[in-house]
């Protein structure tokens, strides 16, 4: 861990989460994973329980996590009238920081670039 403002960002969001589900017992770990991919808490017992509900993938930051928060965001800022080139550069720059935020993992990264193709398409 350093000082810089990514792990900043990423200690706060994690106090955050933590602050916000302190008085249930996995909800706190269960969140940071689905949230920032910081499955360091998730014990065995949760991993197997969503693993023999066929849901485990949910833990793990995906193109799902990327493209509901983007588009969401896009489609929020076309509904508040904002042009739609320039929402199309905010969501994609908040696809881009949400891929830093989680860790550049392989499939933050390509689900990230080929939101940005789409956006640069429209």
């Amino acid at each position: 861990e350093g000082k810089s403002l990514y792990y900043a960002a990423r200690n706060a969001l994690s106090s955050n989460i933590a602050m916000q589900f302190e008085d249930f017992e996995y909800a706190s770990d269960i969140s940071k994973a689905v949230v920032m991919g910081d499955r360091n808490g998730v014990d065995s017992y949760i991993f197997a329980v969503y693993r023999s509900g066929g849901i485990s993938h949910i833990l793990a930051i995906s193109g799902l996590h990327i493209s509901l928060i983007v588009m969401s965001f896009h489609k929020f800022l076309c509904l508040l009238r904002v042009n739609r080139r320039a929402s199309s550069v905010i969501s994609m720059l908040l696809a881009l920081l949400y891929t830093a935020l989680v860790g550049f993992t392989p499939g933050c990264v390509r689900a990230s670039v080929m939101i940005c193709f789409l956006l640069l398409s429209s």
